[in-house]
């Protein structure tokens, strides 16, 4: 830090690069994971006989195919998100927070990419947040030195990368 309290680019930009990687290992798990369910969704719904029971039957295979449906769908997301942050990476950041761009700030720090919630990185609590959402929305166009409130604090932001 400088004597501002601001952040020097390089220590921001190995946070983000490790925020990436990080954030890069979740997605491919959670892909792994929603690739897995499909296939042993997929194949209990071929295994699924019919018997004497009709309605038995074909309402067992309506809730697999629920099921199936629910994990395409979220295979379809975690893609989507898997998509933006390759974009992302090899996105370069201007002088204001936009979309791809780390914010670190004094209470706090975000990752302008999609929805995704809190990530934890060597010990510390990072937020993937998108643009769109309303802490998004109040980051956008900010620099560094400005200030914004989080949690009902005002607080400084001392990089961005």
């Amino acid at each position: 830090m400088n004597d501002s309290g601001e952040l020097n680019q390089s220590t921001c930009l190995t946070i983000k690069g490790n925020m990436l990687v990080r954030l890069s290992e979740i997605l491919d798990a959670r892909l792994e994971t929603a690739n897995h369910a499909i296939s042993e969704t997929r194949f209990s719904l071929q295994g699924e006989t019919k018997s004497s029971a009709g309605d038995k039957y074909e309402t067992g295979r309506a809730m697999m195919q629920q099921e199936l449906d629910k994990y395409e769908a979220s295979k379809q997301s975690i893609l989507q998100q898997i998509q933006s942050l390759d974009y992302l990476k090899s996105k370069t950041t201007q002088n204001t927070i936009e979309q791809g761009t780390l914010v670190v700030a004094e209470t706090a720090t975000f990752y302008m990419a999609f929805s995704f919630g809190s990530l934890d990185l060597d010990g510390k609590t990072m937020f993937v947040v998108s643009a769109m959402s309303p802490i998004g929305q109040m980051l956008v166009g900010k620099k560094v030195g400005d200030h914004f409130s989080f949690q009902g604090k005002m607080t400084k932001i001392l990089s961005i990368c």
